[in-house]
């Protein structure tokens, strides 16, 4: 099965957060969501991806919904799970998950301000959404809205959703981080597939 420019969008969602964590940042403004960051973890229902873990790390599964599919030659020390669903691709993009875990010497409130530094650089300008603190299964967890100009000839922008869940440890703690994104954001089928895989998000350390 040929996944039209997947490739590019792993290195876009990976490269929104993850990979750019520096000094400084524009403003992001916050607000509520609709999408839950619920802190409890009990009542799975039905199947789930499990991303790639290492011993040591967060066991950290989404939910396995009808038509999505896992794409592991797109998968890295950083991309620990990417699925993807065909039939929602509009010019040339699909819709698409991926799973990163980066390794931080902060956590909580102040592992967010770092990622979010990084993301206001990458991002388009004036896209980012920062949405109020809350919990996943019991640890820190934030939501964030933003645009992404994708690494492709077309440049298509991207708009995705980033679950991100501060994992405390020592010596170092683990940033796991759940990006959902598209090029047709007000689908309606991309829309309840998005916050049903948002909201069935496990991480267990």
């Amino acid at each position: 099965m040929r996944f039209t420019r997947f490739a590019s969008l792993v290195a876009a969602a990976t490269t929104g957060m993850v990979l750019v964590a520096g000094c400084g940042g524009g403003d992001s403004s916050t607000a509520s969501s609709s999408t839950t960051s619920s802190s409890s973890c009990a009542g799975d229902v039905g199947e789930y991806f499990s991303a790639t873990t290492s011993a040591g790390e967060p066991e950290i599964r989404i939910p396995k919904l009808s038509g999505w599919t896992r794409i592991s030659d797109f998968e890295s020390e950083v991309a620990r799970l990417t699925v993807a669903d065909p039939s929602l691709t509009t010019e040339g993009y699909t819709a698409n998950v991926v799973v990163s875990i980066e390794k931080s010497s902060m956590s909580g409130d102040a592992e967010f301000d770092r990622q979010m530094q990084g993301l206001d650089k990458s991002a388009v300008a004036g896209s980012v959404t920062r949405h109020d603190a809350a919990s996943r299964c019991g640890y820190p967890s934030m939501l964030v809205d933003y645009q992404l100009q994708t690494p492709t000839p077309e440049q298509i922008v991207s708009t995705a959703t980033s679950l991100v869940v501060s994992v405390p440890g020592e010596p170092t703690s683990t940033t796991v981080l759940v990006t959902v994104q598209t090029a047709n954001p007000d689908d309606a089928t991309y829309l309840d597939a998005k916050q049903k895989i948002l909201n069935g998000v496990r991480v267990a350390a």
